[in-house]
């Protein structure tokens, strides 16, 4: 579905695949670490390079985020990129538990 009035998303833009249309938070996980997490689950997007954060779970996830959206990333002005790619970060850390 598209994106409601005053959401998230700009008028006419679908959230992302993997993202609720109400784009609501799950404040549940709002305390979660983004840093120095000791063993990352499937959800994580690891930083670095390389075969192990390339063949991570939550990293093939993110990039196919990603590659769902860039077709209409590169037709956006500059304004609706930002909240595109937001939508994309906000899609991983509203998973149950996020990433």
């Amino acid at each position: 579905g598209m994106g409601p009035p005053g959401g998230p998303y700009p008028p006419g833009m679908p959230p992302p695949p993997g993202v609720a249309p109400n784009g609501n938070n799950n404040t549940m996980f709002a305390n979660y670490p983004l840093k120095d997490v000791s063993y990352p689950h499937p959800h994580d997007v690891l930083c670095g390079r390389g075969g192990a954060t390339n063949q991570h779970i939550g990293n093939a996830h993110w990039r196919q985020l990603v590659s769902a959206n860039k077709e209409l990333y590169l037709k956006l002005p500059k304004r609706q990129k930002q909240l595109l790619s937001k939508s994309i970060v906000h899609a991983v850390r509203s998973q149950n538990p996020p990433g």
